[in-house]
C-alpha cells in the first residue's frame, strides 16, 4: 500500500511538473521588435511590430502597446504579429518610446507575464526640389534647416519632373540628347533604371499609382496631341504598351492622385476636371474652365481646385474672383469651399491629417488689392480662415506639407523685383517662424 502511495504520488508530480512545463513552453514569448531598441533615422509613419512566439488575441490589444509620445493610429494583429500603424506621423527628430505591457494574451488565453520597452528616434523629412543651373535643372534634397543640400542624380541630363514614390523610390523625367526619358530612382543603393523610352517627343508630368501598379505621364511632340498616358508597372518595371488615359484627340495635363487610386487630371478640349478609378473603370466629368490644379484632401475622396468667375466689373466691383471649389467623384457632387467676389482664391494644399488647407489669396477690389498673394489657412469645413503671411509686394506659391504637417515649403518672390528669382522658404505651422533655405528652387515635394 505505501508502494501504491508514492507511485501515485510521483505520478502526481509528474503531472503538475508537465502541466507547470506545459504552461511556461505555451505562455507568449516576444521573439522580435521593430524598429529595434535605439533604431535611428525612421520615418514619422514607421509601423511598429511585435512578433510573438505563439498566435495572440486581439481583444484589447491597445490596453497593451503604448507610445509616449501618445498618437492615434491602427491595431493589427496578423498571426503571431502584433502591429501599429500611427495615423498620424510621429514629428521629426522625435524620441519614441514603446512599451509592451503583460497581459497580452495568446489564442489559448495564456497572459504575457513580462513587458518589453524600447526606444526608437524619427528622422527629420527631406525636402526635395529642382534646382535651376546652367546646364540644366537637377534635383536635390535638404533638410528643414537648410544646412545639408544634396544633389541626388549625377548624370548631366535636366530633369523635367519627378514623383517620390516612397521614401526609398523616385520616378523622373528627363531630357536627352534623343529626346527624354523616364527613369527610376533608387535612393539607398543610388542606382537608376529606364522605364519608358519616350524617344523624339517629350514626356513629363510624372505620377505613380498608390500601389505602384500604373504609371500616368504627359507626352507631347510634333505631329501629335498633348495628352496623358497610362503604362503598366511590375515590380517597378513598364509592363504592355501604353494606353491614352482621356479621349483620343483630347489635350490633357496635370494628372493627381489620391489616396484611393482615384486619377483627377484637366482635359483642355473637353474644358472640364475627368476622374478616373482604374479598378472600376468608372469615369466622372465636372465642367471647369478655369483648368488650374487643385489637391486631395487625406481621405482621398474630395479634389479641390481654383473656380474662375467673370462679373459685369459696373465700374465698381472687380472684373472677376476665383473661389475654392471641391469635386467628389465617388457622389459626383460639386460644393463651394470659399465664395467671396472680393477675392481671388489659388492653390489649395491639404494637409497630411486632412484637418487644414493652405491656399494663395489676393484681394481685388481697389481698397485691399495688393500685387502679392499671401498664404492662408482654414479648417476643411471654411472655418478659422486667416492669413499666415502679410507681405503684400511678395507672391506665395508652391505649397507643400511636410509628412508630420509640422512644416510647409513654399516659393516666394518679389514682385516689385526685375530678377524675379524665386526663394524656397519654409514656415514652421506650430510657431508660424518662417526661414530661407535658398534660391531659384522649384517643384517642392516632401519624400514621404
Amino acid at each position: 500500500m505505501r508502494y501504491l502511495r508514492i507511485i501515485l504520488l510521483f505520478i502526481v508530480l509528474l503531472l503538475v511538473g508537465g502541466a507547470v512545463l506545459a504552461y511556461f513552453s505555451l505562455q507568449p514569448r516576444v521573439v522580435s521588435i521593430f524598429p529595434a531598441d535605439g533604431a535611428t533615422d525612421q520615418h514619422g509613419t514607421t509601423a511598429v511590430q511585435v512578433t510573438f512566439s505563439t498566435g495572440i488575441r486581439p481583444t484589447n490589444i491597445e490596453k497593451y502597446l503604448t507610445f509616449e509620445p501618445n498618437t492615434t493610429g491602427v491595431y493589427q494583429v496578423i498571426d503571431k504579429t502584433l502591429i501599429f500603424t500611427p495615423s498620424v506621423p510621429w514629428r521629426e527628430d522625435e524620441k519614441v518610446t514603446v512599451k509592451l505591457l503583460p497581459g497580452v494574451k495568446s489564442t489559448l488565453g495564456i497572459p504575457l507575464s513580462r513587458g518589453v520597452e524600447w526606444r526608437f528616434t524619427t528622422r527629420h523629412p527631406w525636402l526635395l526640389f529642382l534646382l535651376e543651373e546652367n546646364d540644366g535643372s537637377h534635383l536635390y534634397s535638404v533638410d528643414p534647416q537648410g544646412l545639408e543640400v544634396t544633389r541626388l542624380l549625377e548624370d548631366r541630363d535636366s530633369v523635367l519632373d519627378y514623383n517620390p514614390a516612397s521614401s526609398s523610390t523616385i520616378y523622373y523625367s528627363a531630357i536627352t540628347t534623343e529626346g527624354s526619358i523616364i527613369r527610376r530612382y533608387d535612393l539607398e543603393t543610388g542606382s537608376v533604371t529606364d522605364i519608358v523610352n519616350c524617344s523624339s517627343v517629350i514626356c513629363s508630368q510624372v505620377r505613380v499609382s498608390p500601389d505602384g501598379g500604373l504609371l500616368i505621364y504627359q507626352r507631347s511632340g510634333k505631329g501629335e496631341t498633348t495628352a496623358l498616358w497610362q503604362q503598366n508597372l511590375v515590380a517597378g518595371m513598364a509592363s504592355g504598351s501604353p494606353a491614352l488615359v482621356g479621349m483620343d484627340g483630347h489635350i490633357t495635363r496635370d494628372p493627381a492622385w489620391s489616396s484611393t487610386s482615384w486619377l483627377a487630371y484637366y482635359d483642355e478640349t473637353g474644358s472640364a476636371f475627368q476622374f478616373y478609378h482604374p479598378a472600376s473603370h468608372k469615369r466622372v466629368s465636372f465642367e471647369n474652365t478655369t483648368g488650374e490644379p487643385g489637391s486631395w484632401n487625406a481621405g482621398g475622396d474630395i479634389y479641390t481646385v481654383p473656380d474662375l468667375t467673370y462679373t459685369d466689373g459696373n465700374g465698381i466691383a472687380p472684373a472677376y474672383f476665383s473661389q475654392l471649389i471641391s469635386y467628389a467623384p465617388d457622389t459626383e457632387e460639386r460644393s463651394e469651399l470659399t465664395r467671396d467676389n472680393r477675392m481671388e482664391d489659388l492653390l489649395p494644399a491639404y494637409s497630411p491629417d486632412g484637418r487644414q488647407l493652405v491656399f494663395a489669396r489676393r484681394f481685388l477690389n481697389p481698397q485691399n488689392w495688393t500685387p502679392g498673394r499671401q498664404i492662408w489657412l482654414m479648417n476643411v469645413d471654411g472655418a478659422n480662415i486667416h492669413p499666415l503671411t502679410n507681405s503684400s509686394v511678395n507672391n506665395h506659391l508652391g505649397f507643400a506639407w511636410s509628412p508630420d504637417g509640422a512644416l510647409l515649403a513654399y516659393m516666394r518672390f518679389n514682385t516689385a523685383s526685375f530678377t524675379g528669382e524665386r526663394q524656397l522658404w519654409i514656415m514652421d505651422m506650430t510657431s508660424g517662424a518662417t526661414w530661407r533655405i535658398l534660391m531659384n528652387a522649384h517643384n517642392l515635394q516632401w519624400l514621404p
